[in-house]
């Protein structure tokens, strides 16, 4: 037998930074399971950072969208189902952590063999998740135990939890044909139409009786902050995930957005810190540099600057992980490529999440070759970097970015344009940044 294939499919909304460090954080702890695609759809103010990030991490595995239509998130939800092809679809809720991804694989290969339609891998309960599914006829497996659920022993069921048991939920690998089921069902919506919610399937809805459904025997994914309704399962209940920030906090209001510390945005982490990277032994800002700051700045991107020159590279880590932006960039001269490809990668390895960036006249010289010299790298931007960096930014096609290399030739952008000097009008707000007259 073949092995499954799987899609992991999410559409949600990124309002607040909290939101979108949860997302980076979630994503990374299930990353290198073996998906064929990844189909997301990102709204909310951090889309065009969180795609960014995705497509920096997953290449041409991911097929990013932006849709927001009138019609909600049903509509949208279709149009992206429309492109799904594997046998099954590991529907990702963007704030549940994986505890243990080695046990992904398996578990789907068990529910492949047994046939199995879904299984919920978060909200296990301490166990009692098991609990609610208590009858005779659950057949023990080595990852997974299982039972058919039928409309005949659906109430017995739904008697052992106050409220019922959802007969499909959200946080679930399930296969193709029950996703587009449920997604294309014509049902009655209850809860706002922008909204995932309805396509929980309640207790009552029995026309999609019987399902094949597995019970993890492992607790595979948990929630950071939902203990929903048992005290003390969720992450930060148990002390495995930092309290930043609870519940209605963690979505901005339309008129303001809001940061993690309920200050707007432009007053918390910056979304990139440029790096200087050229060693003259003396505080100092390049040309190119100020062009690239300056571009930000007429853009209206929060960034911070950091000098080499003036800090040193094991207190520039430590300062650039308190900002924790989504970018890094920095130019290098090729002679310098050794200190600043070992600044990148501790860099990296302290912030895994961050998208790094390097420009300068060795990008010109080493162009893709960057990618194997130093794996921090995730970008090059060869020639003029600011309206590269900028596009980079505001969530302009990465093939219609002049000069952009990515990791995936197939995401490579147009053809650059070199350098020529030009006197920068840098500002009082560069000086501001980099503590420089």
């Amino acid at each position: 037998m073949a092995n499954p294939t799987l899609t992991i499919f999410a559409n949600f909304r990124l309002d607040s930074e909290e939101r979108f460090l949860r997302m980076k954080d979630s994503f990374l702890s299930f990353k290198d399971i073996d998906a064929e695609r990844w189909i997301i759809n990102i709204r909310g103010r951090h889309k065009v950072e969180a795609g960014r990030f995705l497509e920096a991490q997953l290449g041409s595995r991911l097929a990013l969208y932006q849709l927001e239509s009138p019609e909600g998130w049903f509509h949208d939800s279709r149009i992206m189902a429309a492109t799904i092809e594997t046998e099954y679809v590991f529907f990702w809720v963007e704030d549940h952590l994986c505890l243990r991804p080695d046990k992904i694989s398996p578990t789907l290969r068990e529910m492949q063999e047994k046939d199995l339609d879904l299984l919920t891998y978060s909200f296990c309960h301490k166990g009692q998740a098991r609990a609610y599914y208590g009858n005779d006829d659950i057949v023990p497996g080595e990852e997974l135990d299982w039972f058919e659920h039928t409309v005949s022993n659906n109430p017995v069921i739904q008697r052992n939890i106050e409220g019922g048991v959802r007969l499909v939920s959200c946080i679930s690998i399930m296969k193709r044909s029950l996703f587009n089921k449920v997604l294309f069902e014509n049902k009655k919506f209850i809860w706002p139409k922008e909204t995932p919610f309805d396509f929980e399937v309640s207790p009552t809805e029995t026309q999609f009786l019987p399902l094949k459904r597995g019970l993890p025997k492992h607790e595979l994914f948990a929630s950071m902050d939902d203990d929903n309704a048992v005290p003390g399962t969720s992450l930060i209940s148990r002390g495995l995930y930092p309290d930043r920030v609870r519940g209605p906090r963690l979505t901005a209001t339309a008129s303001e957005p809001q940061s993690a510390t309920g200050t707007p945005p432009t007053a918390s982490h910056p979304l990139i810190v440029l790096i200087n990277g050229y060693r003259v032994g003396q505080p100092t800002l390049p040309t190119g540099t100020a062009y690239v700051a300056q571009a930000l700045e007429n853009a209206e991107i929060h960034y911070e600057v950091c000098d080499v020159n003036i800090t040193p590279d094991e207190q520039i880590v430590e300062v650039i992980k308190k900002q924790n932006p989504a970018y890094i960039g920095l130019g290098t001269m090729t002679f310098e490529v050794g200190k600043n490809y070992r600044l990148l990668q501790t860099l990296k390895k302290a912030l895994p999440g961050v998208v790094v960036i390097l420009g300068g006249p060795h990008a010109i010289a080493a162009g893709r070759d960057i990618f194997q010299e130093c794996p921090a790298v995730d970008f090059v931007i060869r020639g003029e970097g600011e309206e590269a960096l900028v596009g980079l930014l505001q969530g302009v096609s990465l093939k219609d970015i002049p000069g952009l290399l990515s990791r995936d030739p197939r995401l490579d952008g147009s053809r650059c344009r070199l350098t020529t000097y030009r006197s920068p009008n840098i500002g009082d707000s560069i000086s501001a940044n980099t503590g420089q007259p």
